[in-house]
């Protein structure tokens, strides 16, 4: 179990976990829970699956949602799989991916 992997490195790094994690998957078949918020390190791992379609199988996300309700909030957890082609299986919040891109977007308006 991996916490937060990504924290105080450069994305460029976090993004290369991916393959870190996917050698100690394919080296030892040793399972890796990893607890992130990098959209870096998910994204390198969707690429990677794209050029190794057999990885899909044995990959996962386990997404987190708060829910919110009159009587409360409760968490509600979603099992989102890897497409052979790197894609997900459900989209995820317009608020997951980092906001630059949609902040680059409107700049160049």
């Amino acid at each position: 179990i991996v916490e937060e992997p990504e924290v105080h490195l450069h994305p460029k790094l976090a993004a290369r976990l991916s393959n870190f994690f996917n050698k100690i998957y394919n080296d030892f078949g040793s399972k890796v829970i990893i607890e992130t918020h990098s959209e870096h390190l998910l994204l390198k791992n969707q690429v990677t699956i794209k050029n190794n379609p057999q990885l899909a199988d044995d990959t996962q996300i386990l997404f987190m949602e708060r829910v919110y309700q009159k009587n409360g909030a409760f968490t509600q957890i979603h099992t989102v799989r890897f497409k052979k082609d790197g894609q997900l299986s459900r989209r995820f919040p317009d608020d997951f991916f980092d906001l630059s891109y949609k902040h680059h977007v409107e700049l160049n308006k």
